[in-house]
């Protein structure tokens, strides 16, 4: 009964179905309704559970944690892209219909004309370019692939990583970031719709 009104787009009592079932059912049943419902149409349902998959862990959300700073989720599902970012509690951006691309041959430049990202139609990498915001000097450009999980990694890796083996990133601001990729979206360098979270 519960998961028939969590699963009814008409239902009154849906959302507060589908909390109950991620709080009190068995692990298995809420990762098997909740794979479903991170497809639905209604984005507060899609939130939601993603959030009960995070908390049981589930494989279909790849984490990536960004200089210790923020992370990025990619959640693998169906339906509309959507690209969330989160503006309480830990920063973090959710990537819903992963993986997220962005369009070739753009040119998308950040409003203080700091950050630069771009491509030719042909390549299949992007450039990013990033003037040091002390300095003045240059940082890059740096080439990644098209995947914007892979942009927002290279954007917040430090310019200088503690680990030898990894690339060196530019060191943007989680802040920077979140409007760069509303720019990004606004503008048709990436097919998806952009979701600022609430502050509180």
């Amino acid at each position: 009964m519960m998961r028939d009104f969590a699963q009814n787009p008409d239902s009154v009592h849906r959302m507060q179905a589908i909390i109950n079932v991620g709080e009190f059912a068995s692990k298995n049943n809420t990762v098997a309704l909740m794979n479903r419902l991170v497809n639905d149409e209604n984005f507060d349902v899609r939130y939601t559970a993603y959030s009960y998959l995070c908390s049981n862990n589930d494989p279909s959300i790849i984490r990536t944690v960004i200089s210790d700073d923020f992370f990025i989720d990619q959640v693998i599902s169906a339906g509309q892209k959507i690209i969330y970012t989160s503006r309480k509690q830990q920063p973090g951006i959710v990537l819903f219909g992963a993986p997220v691309d962005c369009e070739k041959g753009i040119y998308i430049e950040s409003q203080d004309g700091n950050i630069i990202i771009n491509s030719e139609p042909a390549d299949e990498r992007v450039s990013i370019l990033r003037k040091h915001p002390v300095t003045g000097g240059l940082m890059g450009p740096l080439k990644c692939s098209t995947r914007v999980a892979d942009i927002i990694k290279l954007l917040g890796d430090p310019p200088s990583p503690k680990d030898d083996k990894k690339r060196p990133g530019l060191g943007v601001p989680y802040s920077e970031i979140v409007v760069m990729l509303k720019n990004m979206v606004d503008k048709g360098a990436v097919n998806a719709s952009f979701v600022l979270g609430p502050i509180e």
